[in-house]
């Protein structure tokens, strides 16, 4: 996805607030989630759990490590 593509990395980043948004912001995981998943039933393969599992397994891990102070995730 493009937006993951764009995240640079920072001294207080947080790949949760990337992933789940802040605000009004859906983040990365609700435009994925209309994609595969619970939001996209009724189709049998990309309407499962599975196929969502594979999307945020593969989409996260591209994702910098949160660098902010423990404990401190804003997601």
């Amino acid at each position: 996805m493009s937006r993951i593509r764009r995240v640079r990395d920072a001294p207080d980043f947080c790949a949760n607030e990337v992933w789940y948004g802040s605000g009004d912001d859906g983040g990365v995981r609700k435009r994925v989630s209309n994609l595969v998943g619970w939001d996209r039933k009724p189709d049998p393969i990309l309407g499962s759990d599975e196929a969502y599992d594979v999307a945020y397994e593969s989409l996260y891990e591209e994702l910098p490590d949160c660098r902010h102070v423990a404990g401190a995730c804003r997601g």
